[in-house]
């Protein structure tokens, strides 16, 4: 039986890293903090499965936005191609 190292990472910092994907994201379900600025991520789909606090996903190449997730605090989206923001299920965020 292995162990998950990735469940109990709490911080993740990976500014610059040009990510072929966020697939490896799923099995993070202890983070909280999570900052991919610059990595030329366009899809986000895996926010809604980890209860990310403080999320900065600045300058990459973003459109559509929708979280099914209540516990954001903090959300940077500065400098993307929005087209599509849906943050309905934001109790934080006004």
């Amino acid at each position: 039986m292995g162990i998950n190292l990735l469940s109990s990472l709490a911080y993740l910092d990976l500014s610059g890293s040009k990510l072929s994907g966020t697939y490896f994201l799923k099995d993070c379900s202890g983070l909280s903090t999570i900052i991919l600025s610059s990595c030329s991520i366009s899809d986000i789909s895996f926010i809604s499965d980890i209860p990310l606090k403080y999320i900065d996903l600045s300058n990459n190449s973003i459109k559509n936005i929708s979280f099914n997730t209540d516990s954001i605090i903090e959300l940077n989206l500065s400098n993307n191609n929005i087209t599509t923001l849906d943050l309905s299920n934001q109790k934080h965020i006004s």
